[in-house]
């Protein structure tokens, strides 16, 4: 889940929360604070998890770190 409302801009995606549940592959039991883009979040989680073999994604710089186990 991503919340998109962090900000009234719609433009802006600093200060976003969000949540990831419900696969082995993904760190679990932890609540922390990462910088990195939404597609940052993406791109981890379509290569780690859906072993999609991604090389770029929107708004990404590259895989965000810490997502995946």
């Amino acid at each position: 889940m991503i919340h998109e409302h962090a900000e009234a801009n719609v433009h802006k995606n600093n200060g976003m929360v969000a949540i990831l549940a419900g696969h082995k592959k993904l760190a679990s039991g932890m609540h922390t604070k990462v910088t990195g883009t939404t597609g940052d979040l993406y791109l981890a989680v379509a290569n780690g998890v859906m072993n999609a073999r991604l090389e770029t994604f929107p708004t990404s710089s590259g895989p965000l770190p810490g997502v995946l186990a």
